[in-house]
C-alpha cells in the first residue's frame, strides 16, 4: 500500500471527497447536504439495528472473517448514502488490507508446524524472576477464588479481552472514513506488527500459563477470560469464542498480540489525541495486559515482548519516513 494511493484523485490531503460541487438540489443554507445527511443516518441506523439482532440472537462474532465483513458493510452503507464514488476504493483498500490481515491471522497456525520444540519452561524460569519467585498468574490468581460463581468484576475483564477481536479494525475504518493518509500510515504499522509477530511464532513457538498448568509446570491456572460472560448471562458467546480458539493455535503466544494491538493503539493515536484520550488508551493497554496475566492467557513476558515489538514497528517507519521526507524533491520538466 504505497502512499503515492493517498493522492488518489477525488479525495483532499485529508481523505475527504474533494470538490465544491454541491449535492444535487442543494439550496441555501445546505438543504442538499442536510437531506443526504438524514439519508446517512437512516442507513446507518437501520444496518446497526439489524446488527444488534443478529448479535442478540448468535452472540458477538469473534472471527475476523465475520468482523471485517460487517465493517466492510458498515462502510459501504456510509459512503453510498451521499452518492459517493468512494465504493471502489473501498474495495481496492481494504481488500488488500483484508486479505493480508487474514494472512496474520491463519499464518499464526504455523507456530507449531515446522517441527520446531515448543518453549515453556524458560517462560516459567523468567514469570518467576519477574514475579520474585512465584509466576505473577498463579500469584494473581490466588487471590481470587475462581470455582465459584463469576464475580462482577469479571464483566470488565471479558469485555477488555474480546475487544481484541474489534478494536484495531473499528479504528482502520474510523480513519479511513475521515483521514486516509492517516489510514495508509496505520496499516502499514500494524501490518508490520503483524508479521513480526508470526515470525516469532514459526521461530518460537511458546505455551501459555494455562497450558504450563495443564502440563503440571506450574500451579493449577484456570483460564477465565470469559467468565464475565455467565455474570450478565451471554452465555452464547462462549460457543462463538471457543470456534475462535479452535482456529487459533495455542502456541502462537509470544509475544502477546493482545497486549500488541492495545499498546499499537495508544501509541498511534497518542499524538492525534488529547489529555483524557491519551488516559484513556493508556488504560486500555494495562487493562488489558492485567487481563491477560490474571486469566491465564499470557505470561508477562509475553506481553513485555507485544510492546517491545509495538515500538519496534512504530519507530522502524518513523525512520522510513524521515527519509523519504528527506529525499530531494526532483525539479520539474514543466516549461515556463
Amino acid at each position: 500500500m504505497s502512499d503515492v494511493a493517498t493522492a488518489a484523485p477525488g479525495f483532499s490531503p485529508r481523505g475527504r471527497r474533494a470538490g465544491p460541487t454541491p449535492a444535487a438540489g442543494a439550496g441555501p443554507g445546505g438543504r442538499g447536504r442536510s437531506d443526504t445527511t438524514g439519508v446517512r443516518r437512516r442507513r446507518l441506523t437501520i444496518y446497526l439495528l439489524a446488527t444488534a439482532a443478529w448479535v442478540a440472537m448468535a452472540g458477538l462474532p469473534v472471527e475476523r472473517v465475520i468482523v471485517l465483513a460487517w465493517l466492510f458493510g458498515l462502510l459501504a452503507v456510509a459512503v453510498t448514502a451521499d452518492g459517493s464514488d468512494r465504493l471502489g476504493s473501498l474495495g481496492r483498500d481494504w481488500g488488500l488490507f483484508a486479505v493480508l490481515l487474514l494472512a496474520y491471522r491463519y499464518s499464526a497456525g504455523l507456530a507449531d508446524g515446522v517441527g520446531r520444540p515448543v518453549l515453556v519452561d524458560g517462560l516459567v524460569t523468567i514469570d518467576r524472576f519477574i514475579g520474585a519467585g512465584e509466576v505473577p498468574t498463579v500469584r494473581l490468581q490466588a487471590l481470587v477464588d475462581q470455582t465459584g460463581p463469576a464475580p462482577w468484576w469479571q464483566v470488565p475483564l471479558s469485555f477488555v479481552y474480546v475487544s481484541h477481536f474489534f478494536a484495531v479494525l473499528v479504528a482502520a475504518a474510523a480513519l479511513w472514513l475521515r483521514d486516509r493518509p492517516a489510514w495508509v500510515a496505520y496499516t502499514k504499522r500494524l501490518l508490520t506488527l503483524a508479521l513480526l509477530a508470526v515470525a516469532t511464532y514459526v521461530l518460537v513457538p511458546a505455551a501459555p500459563p494455562w497450558m504450563a498448568a495443564d502440563q503440571g509446570l506450574i500451579d493449577p491456572v484456570e483460564r477465565s477470560s470469559f467468565l464475565g460472560w455467565e455474570r450478565i448471562g451471554l452465555g452464547i458467546a462462549e460457543p462463538l469464542v471457543e470456534q475462535g480458539r479452535a482456529v487459533a493455535n495455542p502456541v502462537a503466544a509470544l509475544p502477546s498480540m493482545h497486549a500488541g494491538f492495545a499498546c499499537f493503539l495508544a501509541c498511534f493515536f497518542w499524538a492525534r489525541s488529547g489529555a483524557v484520550a491519551r488516559a484513556l488508551w493508556v488504560l486500555y493497554a494495562i487493562s488489558m495486559a492485567f487481563t491477560l496475566v490474571l486469566t491465564g492467557e499470557h505470561w508477562v513476558i509475553d506481553v513485555l515482548l507485544g510492546w517491545c515489538y509495538v515500538a519496534l514497528a512504530m519507530a522502524g517507519w518513523a525512520v522510513v519516513d524521515r527519509r523519504r521526507r528527506s529525499r530531494p524533491t526532483a525539479p520539474s520538466s514543466a516549461l515556463p
